[in-house]
């Protein structure tokens, strides 16, 4: 039965969220569009590609399953690196963040929430990156 209460928002919302590598080692990032979910704070940031999880789904099937939707790419080699709280005014949700690889070419399929994807070089990021995958990226290097 589908309702109207919004995650994030009426309850705590949990997404799950991956540092995508490539063979090149190469990192996967996409540039937000405005989300209601999450806010002013994220149009034009780079972040990892992810989203909700849905009841009846573990966090990596959830990660599998947004990446899948998102770009058209298929992911393995899955680690969790750490989580993040991102409590602000009336939102509050919890990402479980990881890290993964891919072998595959992604697409924009999610155009109305992606305004770019792009691979980076890790010694070349742009500086309008989002403070958690900032830290991720810190995390992996542990």
């Amino acid at each position: 039965m589908k309702t109207s209460l919004k995650p994030g928002k009426d309850f705590v919302g949990i997404g799950a969220f991956a540092l995508i590598f490539n063979s090149q080692k190469k990192v996967l990032l996409t540039k937000a569009k405005m989300s209601d979910k999450k806010g002013k704070d994220y149009v034009n940031i780079w972040s990892m590609p992810g989203g909700t999880l849905e009841f009846g789904e573990t966090c990596q099937e959830c990660l599998v399953r947004e990446i899948k939707e998102e770009l058209g790419i298929k992911i393995s080699n899955i680690k969790l690196l750490n989580y993040n709280d991102y409590i602000k005014g009336d939102k509050h949700w919890i990402a479980l963040n990881f890290s993964a690889s891919t072998s595959e070419n992604p697409k924009n399929l999610e155009i109305e929430n992606n305004q770019e994807i792009a691979w980076f070089n890790l010694d070349e990021l742009p500086d309008n990156i989002s403070p958690y995958t900032k830290r991720c990226l810190e995390l992996r290097k542990l």
